[in-house]
């Protein structure tokens, strides 16, 4: 593995939505990469390896956009993912990475490529900040056997969940939350570990103690910003709006583009009423994520609540043309258009 990491984007971390061996589903990483000026890095090479098991590669290369999508096998991981380009210095996640199996892809945080001449690079990384990354990764390597066991039974859980029997899948989630415990207590550093404890409660429904788990893997690790979107939504389940205003705008300074955190953010204000703050913050969505249908439904409803009717006919008119996957928020798009072409 090359020494010379410049960016650390924390690790983006899902749950298997079932057991991959028992329903033959693959997962699928995704991102983009960019240089120095903030322009795509096209025909970097993306390899994605396993952390755990048989050894496994696969690669893929960015596209004109700088986006790379790579599916991988059917398990959750850990999965490494390093970018590489000649003339670039090359980079690698910090941690490993779980996908979500047969659902959506995991997002990693945008990953910046520098060219090995540019002088606003980052500096390298000192001999003493080697030493402690080496550490940390082999502390990791020495728990893997033991958190392997918990992804299992999380795989386990799933798979028992899919097959109707919601007694085997508690039991297999209480067995993922033991082991990840007794993890803990030895490797209190890990937030890998906080991440996964976190995933066991957000399955379990216990949003309270899913965000406790998240926040402390934000503590751990302040630039992963995974942990503050999945702690964020465990308070938008609990209601309690403005924890998640507060943990998405400290999530948006690891990554103010993120569009998930701006999205979550902007739904808290939205709910709230703040109407005006929503709407900046839907926007920002817009910019960051332009396949994001909602944020259009969002500025549709409120240019109804604001009496703009030319723009809530072409926000709304847009939505119901993106397909999206919310059925009741398109019903009552449609809807809406329908009132508003009677004025």
């Amino acid at each position: 593995m090359k020494k010379r990491l410049v960016l650390c984007a924390g690790i983006a971390l899902t749950l298997a939505a079932s057991s991959g061996e028992a329903a033959g589903l693959t997962g699928t990483v995704s991102g983009t990469i960019h240089d120095g000026d903030g322009a795509p890095v096209v025909g970097a090479t993306v390899v994605v390896d396993a952390v755990r098991g048989v050894a496994v590669s696969y690669t893929s290369k960015t596209k004109k956009d700088g986006t790379f999508v790579q599916i991988t096998s059917s398990t959750s991981g850990p999965w490494r993912v390093t970018a590489s380009k000649e003339g670039y210095r090359t980079w690698q996640i910090p941690e490993p990475v779980l996908v979500q199996l047969g659902g959506p892809a995991t997002a990693l945080p945008a990953v910046t490529l520098w060219k090995n001449d540019d002088p606003r690079a980052p500096a390298l990384l000192s001999p003493e900040a080697m030493k402690q990354l080496e550490a940390e990764r082999k502390e990791f390597a020495a728990l893997a056997a033991e958190y392997d066991v918990a992804v299992v039974q999380l795989e386990a859980a799933d798979a028992a969940r899919q097959a109707g029997d919601e007694a085997l899948a508690s039991q297999k989630l209480d067995g993922a939350a033991a082991v990840l415990a007794a993890l803990i207590e030895k490797h209190p550093s890990v937030a890998m570990l906080r991440l996964t404890l976190g995933l066991v409660y957000e399955k379990k429904q216990q949003w309270d103690a899913a965000a406790t788990a998240y926040l402390k893997a934000a503590e751990l690790k302040p630039d992963d910003v995974e942990a503050y979107r999945r702690a964020a939504a465990m308070f938008f389940n609990l209601k309690q709006l403005q924890r998640v205003a507060e943990v998405c705008e400290s999530g948006l300074k690891a990554s103010p583009s993120d569009a998930r955190l701006l999205s979550l953010f902007a739904l808290a204000r939205f709910n709230e009423g703040n109407y005006a703050a929503a709407l900046t913050l839907f926007e920002k969505v817009k910019q960051a994520d332009a396949a994001d249908a909602e944020a259009y439904y969002y500025l549709g409803v409120i240019a109804v609540a604001q009496n703009r009717v030319p723009d809530s006919l072409a926000l709304l008119q847009k939505y119901v043309s993106m397909n999206p996957a919310n059925a009741r928020n398109l019903k009552s798009a449609q809807d809406m258009l329908l009132a508003l072409k009677k004025k």
